[in-house]
C-alpha cells in the first residue's frame, strides 16, 4: 500500500460501484479498475457518493475494497481511499475500527449530513475520528449533499491534526476555496473540483467527467479550464463501436445497472 501523504496529487477517480442483477459485479469492476489503471490516474476513491456507498453492506464494500486492491496490485498498485459518511460519530469509530485492517491506504470522510452541526461540532467530529483512524483521513465538505459547509475556520483547525491530510473541498464558494488555498498549512492538500478556475496548478482533482473518455492526459491550457493541468479528453467512443471497461456497446457508467432508484450520478 502507498502512503496517501505523499501520493496525494494529479487526478483521483471517484470509482463506481458496478452491480449486476442487483449484486456486486466483481467481473466488471476488476475490468474498470484494470482499464483506468493504464492512463493518468494517481488514486482511486471507492465507495463514496459516485460508488453508491449508502445502498452497499458493509459485505460488499468489504468485496469491493478487496477486489480493487487485489486487481490494481497486478499493474500500478494505485494507492486507494475508502468514502465514509454518517453524522453518528460512534457509529462511524465503529466503522473505523471495523475497516482499519482493509486494504486501504486512507478515508475521504464526508461532513456530518442532515443534523446540520455546528462548526466546532465538526471540528469535534473529524477529530475524534482522525484520533481513532489507523489511516490518514480527508476530509469531504459538499454542503449541497450534506446541508453544512465547513468553514475555513475550523477547517485550518482541523488541519494541524497529524492524521488529517487534507480536503476535498466542493463548497461552490470559490471565494472560501481560494481563501483556503491562501491560508491552508503547507503539510495539507485541497483536492478541488474540476470547475473550479485558475487555481488547479498545483493541487489535485477528483472529477467524475474522467469517466466519460477512454483515455486521461494533461491538456493544453483552455479557456474553460485555465489552469486545470490535469483534465479528460472530452471524446467519448460511444457511437456503436466503442466498448466500455464496464460493460460493451457504450462508455457511460451510468448504464450500469445500480441499486439506487435515483441513479446516483453524481460527484464523489
Amino acid at each position: 500500500m502507498t502512503d496517501p501523504r505523499t501520493s496525494l496529487h494529479g487526478l483521483w477517480l471517484p470509482l463506481i460501484t458496478p452491480f449486476r442483477h442487483g449484486e456486486l459485479d466483481e467481473t466488471s469492476l476488476r475490468r474498470m479498475v484494470r482499464h483506468y489503471t493504464a492512463f493518468a490516474v494517481n488514486g482511486m476513491i471507492l465507495a463514496a457518493t459516485t460508488g453508491e456507498s449508502l445502498t452497499l453492506t458493509l459485505a460488499e464494500t468489504e468485496r469491493l475494497v478487496r477486489t480493487a486492491r487485489d486487481e490494481a496490485g497486478k499493474t500500478r498498485n494505485l494507492p486507494l481511499l475508502l468514502g465514509l459518511s454518517g453524522s453518528n460519530t460512534r457509529a462511524l469509530l465503529d466503522m473505523l475500527e471495523r475497516t482499519a485492517a482493509w486494504a486501504i491506504d486512507g478515508y475521504l470522510i464526508s461532513c456530518p449530513y442532515y443534523s446540520r452541526p455546528s462548526q466546532q461540532g465538526m471540528r469535534l467530529h473529524f477529530e475524534a475520528l482522525a484520533d481513532r483512524a489507523r489511516h490518514p483521513v480527508m476530509l469531504y465538505n459538499i454542503p449541497y449533499r450534506t446541508g453544512v459547509n465547513l468553514g475555513n475556520a475550523a477547517m485550518l483547525q482541523l488541519a494541524d491534526h497529524p492524521n488529517i491530510l487534507g480536503c476535498k473541498d466542493c463548497c461552490a464558494d470559490r471565494g472560501q476555496s481560494l481563501e483556503l488555498l491562501r491560508r491552508r498549512p503547507r503539510k495539507t492538500s485541497p483536492c478541488l473540483p474540476a470547475r473550479m478556475r485558475n487555481v488547479m496548478k498545483r493541487w489535485s482533482m477528483v472529477p467524475t467527467a474522467a469517466f466519460w473518455p477512454p483515455r486521461i492526459s494533461k491538456p493544453k491550457p483552455s479557456r474553460k479550464y485555465a489552469g486545470c493541468w490535469l483534465r479528460a479528453k472530452a471524446t467519448p467512443r460511444c457511437n456503436g463501436g466503442g466498448r466500455s471497461p464496464i460493460s460493451p456497446g457504450c462508455c457511460s457508467p451510468s448504464l450500469v445497472r445500480r441499486r439506487s432508484s435515483t441513479g446516483c450520478g453524481a460527484a464523489a
